[in-house]
Parts: C-alpha cells; sequence; structure tokens
C-alpha cells in the first residue's frame, strides 16, 4: 500500500443521485478496490424484524429482475407464491399441503431465476473477488477491479440498487434467524447487556438489538423497503481506491449515479443521549461469573478517535483503570472499556465497562467510578496516550492489512460517522487534552449500574 506521505489527497464527491463518493488515487496501483457501504444498524429495521437489513444486503447478490431472470412476470409469481406458503408454514409447521406448495413454488421460481447471473456479469466487466461483510453496523460490498471497467461496474451498481428482485428472501431471513439466535446463546452477557440497555437507552432504537430474533418471514413488501430505507443513495458510501484519474473517475460516476427511483424514508428517531439525572443500579441473578457494568451516556457531538483512545487507555491489564483499581487494594479486578456501544451513528451511545473481581463485586462500582473521575482529572501521560493510539492502530491493521481492506474500512467508518471528515487510513493520534477533555464530561456524569450474581 502506498504511504500516506506519497498519496495524493483524497477528493470527495457526491454524484447527481446524492451518492457520496471518496476517491483515493495509489500512483503504483494497478488495480481499482471499490467498497460500498450501506447501514444495517437495527435502527432502520421494522420492528419484528430486526436483522432485515442485513438479510436484504444478502439476497442482493442473487441479481436482479432483468440479470437473472428468465420470464419476471412469471418469476414474480412464484416469489409471491413462495412467500405466502412460508407464511403458512410458519403459522402451521404440520401444514402438509403448505409444504408441497412450498416445494413447488421454490422450483419454479429456481428454474426462472438465476442467482449467478449478476455475480457472472459482475467477472465479465472485470470485478473480481466481490465479497459482502458485517462492519460495526454496515454491510459492506467490495470488489477488485480496473480504471477501464469503471464504467461497467458503476453500471452494475446501480442496476443491482434500482432492479433488485430480492431471490431467495425466505431462506436468507432464516440464516439471518439463526445467526442471532447463536449469537445471543454464545454470549454469555447478554442479560446484563440487556438490563443495562433498559437504564440507559429504553425506547431508544438501538436498544431493540438485543431482542430475540423473530423466525417469521418478512413480506416482500416489507423486505422492499427496508432494500429502499439502506440503498437509497444518501445512505450509502462508497469509497474507491488505487489506479484512478480522480477527473475521469468524477465523470463517470456522475454519469452512472444519475438518479434514483428509490425513495427513502425519513431517518429513524435517534434522540439525543442525555447525562443521566441520578445513579441508576439494577441487580440480576444468572448461572456464570459474578460481573458489574457501568455505563455513561457519551457527549454529543464526540470524536470516533478520541472515544476509542479513551477506551484503551482506560482498559486493558496495563491500563489506567486496572492501575488505580490495583492501588485501591484490588490487585485481581479486572476491567473491558468499551466504546461507543452499541453501535449507532455518530456515537450517539454508551461507554461501557464490564468488571468482575475474584474477591467479590461489593464496592467495585464505586471503586470504578472513583478510578474513572481520578483518571480524568487530569491529562493522560504522553506514554499512556502513546500506548492507547498503538492498540488503536494494532486494532485498525489487524482488519485492515491491505489497501482493499482499508477500503471498505473507510466505507464503514464515515458511514457510522457522517458528521466527521472522509478520511482513508488508520486513526489519528489523539490529543492529550482532547481525550482529558472527553473523559471529563464523560465521567461527570452519574452512571447506570448493573450487577449480575449468581
Amino acid at each position: 500500500m502506498t504511504t500516506a506521505a506519497q498519496r495524493p489527497s483524497p477528493a470527495t464527491f457526491t454524484a447527481p443521485d446524492g451518492s457520496r463518493f471518496l476517491l483515493v488515487a495509489e500512483p503504483s496501483a494497478t488495480v481499482v478496490h471499490w467498497a460500498l457501504a450501506s447501514p444495517i444498524d437495527i435502527a432502520f429495521d421494522p420492528a419484528g424484524h430486526e436483522g432485515l437489513g442485513w438479510t436484504v444486503a444478502r439476497v442482493s447478490l442473487h441479481g436482479t429482475w432483468r440479470i437473472g431472470s428468465q420470464d419476471v412476470t412469471r418469476e414474480q409469481q412464484a416469489l409471491l407464491g413462495l412467500e405466502e406458503t412460508w407464511l403458512r408454514m410458519q403459522n402451521n409447521p404440520s401444514d402438509t399441503v403448505a409444504a408441497a406448495d412450498a416445494k413447488r413454488w421454490g422450483e419454479q421460481a429456481r428454474e426462472l431465476g438465476d442467482q449467478r447471473a449478476w455475480l457472472r456479469a459482475l467477472a465479465a466487466a472485470p470485478a473480481w473477488q466481490p465479497k459482502l461483510a458485517a462492519r460495526d453496523g454496515a454491510a459492506v460490498f467490495s470488489l477488485t477491479t480496473t480504471r477501464a471497467a469503471l464504467p461497467e461496474v458503476a453500471r452494475l451498481l446501480v442496476e443491482r440498487r434500482e432492479d433488485q428482485a430480492l431471490r431467495d428472501l425466505e431462506r436468507g431471513w432464516l440464516e439471518t434467524f439463526e445467526e442471532r439466535a447463536r449469537e445471543r446463546v454464545s454470549d454469555p452477557l447478554i442479560n446484563l447487556r440487556a438490563e443495562l440497555l433498559a437504564l440507559t437507552m429504553a425506547g431508544h432504537p438501538s436498544a431493540r438489538a438485543i431482542d430475540p430474533p423473530n423466525p417469521a418471514p418478512p413480506r416482500r413488501e416489507q423486505a422492499a423497503a427496508a432494500w429502499a430505507a439502506t440503498q437509497a443513495p444518501s445512505r450509502a458510501v462508497h469509497v474507491l481506491v488505487g489506479d484512478l484519474d480522480v477527473a475521469a473517475a468524477k465523470a463517470t460516476l456522475a454519469a452512472a449515479f444519475a438518479r434514483s427511483d428509490l425513495i427513502a424514508p425519513p431517518l429513524p428517531a435517534m434522540p439525543l443521549l442525555a447525562p443521566l439525572a441520578g445513579e441508576r443500579r439494577s441487580r440480576i441473578v444468572w448461572s456464570v461469573t459474578p460481573t458489574i457494568a457501568l455505563a455513561w451516556p457519551l457527549p454529543t457531538p464526540v470524536d470516533g478517535d478520541t472515544v476509542a483512545a479513551i477506551a484503551e487507555w482506560l482498559g486493558g491489564d496495563d491500563g489506567e483503570l486496572a492501575r488505580r483499581l490495583r492501588a485501591a487494594g484490588r490487585a485481581e479486578a479486572r476491567a473491558r472499556v468499551v466504546a461507543p456501544w452499541p453501535a449507532a451513528r455518530d456515537g450517539r451511545a454508551l461507554l461501557t465497562i464490564e468488571a468482575t473481581d475474584p474477591a467479590g463485586l461489593a464496592g467495585l462500582a464505586d471503586a470504578i467510578i472513583a478510578a474513572c473521575k481520578a483518571s480524568a482529572a487530569g491529562a493522560p501521560a504522553d506514554d499512556d496516550l502513546a500506548r492507547a493510539h498503538a492498540a488503536c492502530m494494532r486494532a485498525w491493521r489487524a482488519v485492515n492489512p491491505d489497501a482493499r481492506s482499508a477500503a471498505a474500512s473507510a466505507a464503514a467508518t464515515h458511514l457510522a460517522w457522517p458528521s466527521q471528515p472522509f478520511r482513508f487510513g488508520p486513526p489519528a493520534p489523539p490529543a492529550a487534552t482532547a481525550v482529558q477533555a472527553c473523559a471529563q464530561q464523560i465521567f461527570a456524569a452519574p452512571a447506570a449500574i448493573v450487577e449480575a450474581s449468581q
């Protein structure tokens, strides 16, 4: 990957249809990496169908009505028939007639719709290694292509957006349901976190991420609405990195992304998280290691790099919080600091601390609060700030070993933090004054505290 010193400044522009682009020319590159991020934040999903945005993103790779359909009218009929039979089976799993109808409609849908046709067209562009991945509340579709193929790849991406067939929706929904169910079963802190959200973000869309998944498949009209809500041009972020003539690329993209027929609903309500009026405490009983969790709303606006640096500065076995707890006589206490949590636009979420201590939980919350306030009273030492930034850099490099991965990361980051300037590359070194000011604002407020015991 070209170093930051060798790379021309990234160019940003908005296409006529509202699509947002970041173009990063790499002088030594011979290919172009293209990443497209769209939201799969739970706030965009209809109530009762959390995960639908991720589902439609996945099944979107099965093609469009123009590319892949042998007979659009008959295929649409087959997909609607399949929808009805899935709903019948959901309502009555022993309905053998519905099962037979589902098999018949499914076979007809497969005969009429080629789920690989659009990907083959993409390969012929040429574009290779298409990949869809979930990153921090975003579905990121990435591929690698050439400068000469940009017009054709752009055309295919616009067609995917505007003429989406949503083939195999029911099976895609079941995969999402199973994934979410496995995540819940494998998370030993699920009840603790649910209680923490109930104390701090009740009614906030992000709080629904903890809800049990719903096996009932969505209607196609619901899926189409979710597609429009997440794929409308203003909701997406494109990052192109590599062998680019920036001026020519802008002209190509402006011509391709000229208009859209998708009608996006208003952005979901995201109320500001005000500091708690007073300390809130709750206790739950469960069967794993006794744990205590604390949460503070993040101030708004907040800088993502600063918040990440605070989490790294405080957290870890050698972090500021661990040192202060050892000094307070809690040598065996362990604390994990996460911010922002859960994923939400522009960090409108929480800083959380999850802690355990073999000596017991009595007094642990108060010790953590005192340690956090004391830590925020002064600016972090240069060595501590350097350690925190090094940890942020390691985390970034672990998921961004090459330019293609970095393009995907940049697209997801800007989607999550739309109010902050477009940036390509690793996190910026935090300023000690910014870290201190943000930490003081966070810990000046009361905390929400949940204690989970055996």
